[in-house]
């Protein structure tokens, strides 16, 4: 995914913040189990109740997490120049939002006339883009939150965090109540980022212990069915999760789970824009083959929702490929330069 991480010029991470990639990856897996669950009612199956369940559950807390995390790195990014800190924003963020929306687009339009509606017209199109719903929706937010980031002094930042949370309690359509609430996480994360450079967990041992039963707690209580999502207690449960998560990630870091997470989390903006697609095309695959084994089908897609991003981040040094995740930048000439990845652009950091 996409974190304002800076691993080279001005700050580089080290081995103490490898967790953050760990975390990452770990929500963004989240998401596409919550996709595949999703596609599941183009396969005609209902899922698994635990699958439900988990999803559910986890709703408040995917991407609010991932945005908290951006916000803890984001001092580190704006130690770059202005310009550069812009460039790397659009080309990085706004490049793979436009690309990928542009290819959802196209898949959907040709998945509508494939299926005999044929109803993806140009106002059908132009209303998706628009839309909320669309997936690439949170590129978008991100690139916004990052601009504003940039003009806004850290005292305004840090003073519009609680505003901004508490915005969510007025009576407002949801897709605005999305974008104030996780611009204040995001700001909140930047907060504790410049209180706390070092991001080191407090000591005390209950600390761990207390955060993994609040976000028990607010997991249960969304599986009940009670909407925290984009309110401001769920901040809590958000906080909760990361602290967990980040705990298990530095005592096992040497583990294998750990080191595939890490890896994904570095290369997360490839398997965030790519996995959706791989999902809807292999959901229509499995209806025409009439895979009704509701177990089966979430496996098969979740499993090809990371697989083929796992594919592209293999092939992203050929640069048709790389094209597809960051816009290159440009040369003395006025010409893109189409070179292998840098590390900063293959963890998706602008």
């Amino acid at each position: 995914m996409t974190t304002p991480g800076d691993a080279d010029g001005a700050g580089r991470l080290d081995g103490r913040h490898d967790w953050l990639d760990a975390v990452r990856g770990t929500a963004v897996v989240l998401v596409v189990l919550y996709h595949a669950v999703i596609a599941l009612d183009v396969v005609g199956v209902e899922p698994p109740r635990w699958v439900a369940a988990t999803t559910n559950g986890l709703s408040p807390l995917r991407i609010p997490v991932l945005v908290l995390l951006s916000g803890l790195l984001l001092p580190l990014s704006l130690r770059k120049p202005p310009g550069t800190y812009v460039d790397g924003k659009l080309r990085l963020i706004g490049w793979p939002w436009l690309v990928w929306t542009c290819v959802t687009v196209l898949v959907l339009t040709a998945g509508s006339h494939v299926a005999g509606d044929g109803n993806f017209g140009p106002a059908r199109i132009a209303q998706f883009v628009v839309s909320p719903q669309t997936y690439t929706w949170y590129l978008l937010h991100l690139l916004l939150y990052y601009l504003l980031a940039l003009v806004l002094p850290p005292r305004v930042r840090s003073a519009l965090v609680v505003p901004l949370l508490l915005v969510a309690f007025l009576d407002q359509p949801e897709a605005l109540r999305r974008l104030l609430f996780l611009f204040g996480v995001f700001l909140l994360g930047d907060h504790l980022a410049r209180v706390r450079p070092s991001l080191a967990l407090p000591r005390h041992p209950a600390v761990v212990p207390v955060a993994a039963v609040c976000a028990a707690v607010f997991a249960g209580l969304s599986a009940g069915g009670v909407d925290t999502r984009y309110r401001p207690v769920s901040v809590v449960g958000v906080l909760a999760t990361v602290v967990v998560l980040a705990a298990v990630a530095r005592r096992w870091r040497s583990a294998a789970p750990v080191r595939a997470a890490a890896a994904l989390g570095r290369d997360s903006i490839v398997y965030y824009t790519t996995h959706w697609v791989a999902v809807a095309v292999t959901a229509n695959v499995l209806a025409l083959a009439g895979v009704r084994r509701a177990v089966l089908a979430t496996a098969l897609l979740v499993l090809v929702g990371l697989l083929v991003p796992a594919v592209a981040v293999r092939y992203r040094a050929v640069p048709v490929v790389g094209l597809l995740y960051a816009l290159p930048p440009w040369s003395r000439s006025g010409t893109p330069t189409l070179q292998r990845p840098a590390r900063a652009a293959r963890r998706g950091r602008a």
